[in-house]
């Protein structure tokens, strides 16, 4: 079940609802193992339903909370201050306004922005996490449009643990 924010996967074929009712008009309907992102913290109020997005769509909408699980490829409760050299991280899907977070040349926003990680981004830690940088971490990223790996520094709270392994 759907609790707070993170990913999840669908534990079989759902429909997607445009509100929280199931008599709220299909949006589309998801497969089992699709990867859903919840958007808000779970409420009873919701009627059993979870508002998500779904990044294989690139749609958002209502699905039965009870039919999502933890996905596999992230770490529920892993804290990003837990981050060491190598790990895989992803941009999560609820920054601020959904544009993604500012890859900066330094530990700080008094930095240049390199570039912008869009949310969903799959980066490489390249620094252990420590408080004195300002919240800040350093990582890579195989940029698709430079065409280039990028390193540079961001805000490890937008982080979530990723792993390709599973």
């Amino acid at each position: 079940n759907v609790h707070t924010y993170g990913t999840y996967t669908a534990t079989t074929s759902l429909t997607v609802r445009k509100s929280d009712s199931s008599s709220s008009a299909k949006i589309c309907s998801i497969a089992k193992g699709t990867e859903v992102i919840a958007m808000s913290e779970y409420s009873s109020l919701d009627n059993g339903y979870a508002y998500v997005y779904i990044p294989d769509y690139e749609v958002y909408g209502w699905v039965l909370a009870s039919y999502l699980a933890p996905a596999p490829s992230v770490k529920p409760g892993f804290s990003y201050k837990n981050f060491t050299i190598g790990m895989l991280a992803r941009v999560k899907f609820n920054t601020p306004s959904h544009a993604g977070i500012n890859m900066r040349s330094g530990p700080s926003s008094s930095y240049s922005k390199l570039c912008t990680l869009p949310e969903g981004a799959i980066i490489e830690i390249a620094g252990s996490y420590y408080s004195g940088n300002n919240g800040y971490i350093k990582v890579t990223y195989d940029h698709p449009h430079a065409g280039e790996v990028m390193t540079g520094w961001v805000l490890a709270s937008y982080l979530e643990y990723y792993d390709f392994t599973y």
